[in-house]
């Protein structure tokens, strides 16, 4: 794999603080070998943009072989301000998601995004599955009162979140093909914004992961029936940010 580097990408790349420098040449590595991609920028064909979660930004494109860094910005925040996420991802159900697409992909993704700490709620325990996940920071959930809703999955998984966390990704099993680039992009617009709901969009349609801030948590524990979190995007709906993303991905379901 080739890599090269425009004079002003090199220029921040030496000016940006050590422990950073680090990152970004392990993110131009996994760029280079297609490990992670990133988001195309809009209006700009064949240039692609990858934000870390603490801000900062390197521009790039592909071309015949060669990944080629057209620009890199670095953040006066330090990388280990960021905020602690977890994701509750909600696949207890009649289908089995983690066989009609493995949810081991999605999981991957949301740990190359920033997740910190994943929980999974499934209506059964399945050994095979959770074998996957032994060496990744995922918990387990079984709800063996599903068929009460979606409420009450959410219940079973909030109840597993880590007293440190800051934002909560809330999506669904059948929605598998989270990228990492999106939740990175989240991550940063959940920290710039400083909304209590996020929600990403395609083409004006909302899709997830949703990020709830940890203080709606007591909200969402009082929903009931299959709603989801819909009642509370309509209760905040004035103080909720939409973001329009350029990954339909936020929409696709199984």
């Amino acid at each position: 794999m080739e890599i090269l580097l425009s004079g002003k990408a090199l220029e921040n790349l030496k000016g940006a603080p050590l422990a950073e420098q680090r990152i970004f040449k392990n993110i131009i590595r996994q760029l280079a070998s297609g490990e992670t991609s990133g988001l195309q920028a809009w209006g700009i064909p064949g240039v692609s943009i990858y934000e870390t979660a603490w801000g900062g930004r390197i521009v790039f494109r592909k071309l015949q072989g060669r990944t080629i860094i057209l620009g890199i910005w670095h953040s006066l925040q330090s990388p280990r301000s960021r905020v602690s996420t977890s994701a509750l991802v909600l696949a207890a159900g009649k289908s089995d998601y983690s066989h009609q697409y493995p949810l081991s992909e999605m999981v991957s993704a949301l740990l190359k995004g920033g997740i910190d700490d994943i929980i999974i709620v499934t209506s059964s325990r399945d050994q095979e599955f959770e074998n996957k996940l032994t060496d990744k920071p995922v918990k387990m959930v079984t709800n063996l009162e599903y068929e009460r809703g979606l409420s009450q999955s959410i219940r079973c998984g909030l109840k597993m979140l880590s007293p440190d966390c800051g934002a909560i990704f809330l999506t669904l099993g059948n929605r598998p093909f989270i990228r990492p680039e999106l939740i990175t992009s989240l991550i940063r617009n959940y920290k710039i914004e400083g909304k209590p709901i996020l929600v990403p969009t395609f083409s004006n349609e909302p899709g997830h992961p949703v990020v709830f801030n940890p203080s709606l948590v007591p909200e969402l524990m009082r929903l009931r029936g299959n709603t989801g979190g819909r009642s509370i995007l309509r209760h905040h709906r004035s103080d909720m940010k939409q973001l329009e993303v350029d990954d339909q991905s936020v929409i696709t379901r199984l």
